[in-house]
This record gives C-alpha cells, structure tokens and sequence, in this order.
C-alpha cells in the first residue's frame, strides 16, 4: 500500500487496518507492507486509534494454529530487534474463556527498512510494516522491489497521482482508496 500525504484520513486508516486484519490477516490480499510517502504521521496516528478498536476473540479472529501465532509473534521480534518501532503489539494476547487460542492481535510496526524481514516475506497475520519514503520515486522503487506482484493500492485524493502511480508500480493489480 502507497499512502500519500493528501490521503483521507479517516478512509486510509479504517481501509488499512481492516486490509492487514480482515481474516486475521490470514489471506492472499492481506495488507501487509505500507509505504507511508512524505508527512503521513497524522494517518499512521489514526490507524493506531482505529487498531485499539480491532479487539482479539471480539472482532479479529484466531490464527490457524499454534505454529502459525509462533511464526507472527517471531517476526515482530525480530523487526523490534532490527530496530523497528513497535506502535501496536498484538504478541502475547489471550481471549478470556480461549486462553488456549491463537490469537494475535492487530500490530503495528514503523520505521521498517525494505531489508527487515517484515518487509520482504509474507507474515500471513494481523502485522502491517510501515516503511517511510521521502517522495512518490523512491515509493514506487521500494513497491517495484517487492517480490510479490499480485496486487498493490494507492491511497491519496489525486486522480492525477493515483494514475501516476497506477503506470509505474509493477503490481498485477492497483486499487486506488481501497485496502
């Protein structure tokens, strides 16, 4: 997901919290890497709000199994370890009466560089990465980069930028406004 800085905030935030949530992130068209262009802190702000109300056992559901909770909490680990900032942790959560679930809970992760491991593998859960880029050139390098192809997004209130977009990522599919 390419986020600009024009981009609604209320829509962008619901949008891509739902995309790296819907299903316990446990899909193909699961967002999982966000490429936040230029001054997008008020939007990154919101979807933090918004993830407090994504609640484990309520409205988010179990991972598929033990292996898999172990596999997602590892790799927020690890991007902590590589020097991420953990905004939301969803590690460690229980649902009261399921205490022996797989649940993770929506987590947040800033400040990823495209060589952390969060940026460049499937975590296939509830995880959204968060790398910065100065402008919509390096944005679209770092989408173009990625070895999967199947589907990007550009969230932003410009036709003309999204169509901008739209010509240089090298994704199968774009969507524009959508997660």
């Amino acid at each position: 997901l390419i986020v600009l800085p024009d981009a609604d905030v209320e829509m962008t935030a619901t949008n891509v919290v739902a995309s790296m949530s819907g299903c316990a992130g446990q899909r193909c068209m699961a967002a999982s890497v966000m490429v936040g262009v230029d001054q997008v802190q008020h939007i990154i702000d919101r979807m933090v709000e918004f993830s407090r109300s994504v609640i484990p056992g309520k409205n988010l559901g179990s991972v598929i199994s033990k292996a898999a909770k172990e596999r997602i909490e590892g790799y927020i680990t690890q991007a902590e370890k590589d020097g991420a900032t953990i905004l939301i942790d969803g590690r460690g959560s229980e649902v009261k009466g399921k205490e022996g679930g797989y649940y993770v809970g929506p987590t947040i992760i800033d400040h990823v560089t495209p060589d952390m491991s969060v940026a460049k593998e499937e975590i296939f859960g509830p995880v959204i990465s968060i790398i910065r880029a100065k402008d919509i050139d390096e944005a679209i390098t770092i989408e173009n980069s990625s070895n999967y192809g199947n589907a990007a997004a550009v969230f932003t209130q410009s036709g003309k930028l999204a169509k901008e977009i739209m010509e240089r990522a090298s994704a199968g599919m774009i969507g524009v406004n959508i997660g």
